[in-house]
């Protein structure tokens, strides 16, 4: 985790994966960094201490206004009931300890709170996703990041808070956390390697990218925070759309197979309408080409 200062505003970034680290590099440009720790997520009681500990001793008793950015989690798209409702658990007790914390430390602060959401795992299956479209989740992720939304709309101790259902997100730059679909054909495609893909040629889903998130959140947190957001592009992509575009950039071929499953070949698209006010995505056509130069020299590894 992170904690940054400007004047008496604090943010703490909790969970420095792809988006929390893209959150913090665009909030480095604007904010000072004072301290940083590492959380041992498979301790409770351990993460409980090292918080109280951490915020008695970095943060002053008389500060203006805090913002949480939640972007942590062990749990990934296949997780089972079981994890799911272990991660639930621990989300509720742990940022519930950390509430009560700051808020005993520095009574008078006004706190906010940034939840990272997934549309892709609350609407999967679903198209043309409106603002009234209700979340249907089909895995248990999905009924992990529903009841991390409403732990968080009903928590009487933040004063704001903004929840970011993000689309599938990528990078150009930070591959160390994770290797996604998008960098991992450009990878397959470098290397002349076979890939399978589950799903379907003609699937559809919308990226964003991580760089766009970071800002969008660094300006987001200038200003009250939205409530619930949709942080999209609008313009869904197939498989073979990227594909092409990709052999495109590298004059090279691309050799992919598809295995077929129900819950991996289900489109998903979002009324452009619905884009969080403020979010400005980039092209995907000229990020594969920097994505595919940047991996070549070996700059994201």
């Amino acid at each position: 985790m992170k904690l940054l200062r400007r004047h008496n505003h604090y943010v703490l970034i909790i969970g420095l994966g792809v988006v929390g680290w893209a959150a913090f590099e665009a909030l480095e440009n604007r904010f000072q960094t004072i301290a940083g720790d590492k959380l041992d997520w498979s301790s409770l009681e351990h993460c409980k201490v090292l918080m109280s500990d951490f915020v008695s001793q970095h943060i002053p008793d008389d500060v203006d206004q805090i913002d949480i950015i939640w972007s942590a989690g062990k749990t990934g798209f296949s997780a089972s009931t079981d994890e799911a409702n272990r991660d639930l658990e621990f989300f509720k007790s742990f940022v519930d300890h950390m509430s009560k914390t700051i808020k005993k430390h520095a009574a008078s602060a006004k706190l906010r709170f940034v939840l990272i959401s997934s549309a892709g795992g609350l609407f999967e299956g679903q198209t043309g996703i409106t603002k009234t479209a209700e979340p249907l989740p089909q895995r248990p992720y999905g009924h992990l990041k529903l009841a991390q939304e409403n732990h968080v709309k009903s928590h009487k101790d933040f004063d704001q808070f903004a929840l970011l259902r993000l689309s599938s997100v990528y990078s150009i730059s930070n591959l160390r956390s994770r290797m996604g679909l998008i960098s991992t054909l450009v990878l397959k495609s470098i290397r002349q390697e076979f890939m399978s893909i589950y799903g379907t040629e003609m699937t559809l889903r919308d990226y964003v990218l991580d760089a766009d998130i970071g800002r969008y959140i660094a300006d987001m947190l200038e200003d009250p925070l939205p409530g619930t957001v949709f942080v999209i592009d609008g313009k869904p992509y197939s498989i073979a759309e990227i594909k092409n575009m990709l052999e495109t950039v590298s004059s090279r071929k691309i050799y992919l197979s598809y295995t077929l499953t129900k819950s991996n070949a289900a489109n998903m698209s979002f009324c452009q309408n619905i884009r969080a006010k403020g979010f400005l995505p980039s092209d995907l056509s000229t990020n594969l080409r920097l994505l595919y130069r940047n991996l070549l020299s070996g700059a994201t590894l």
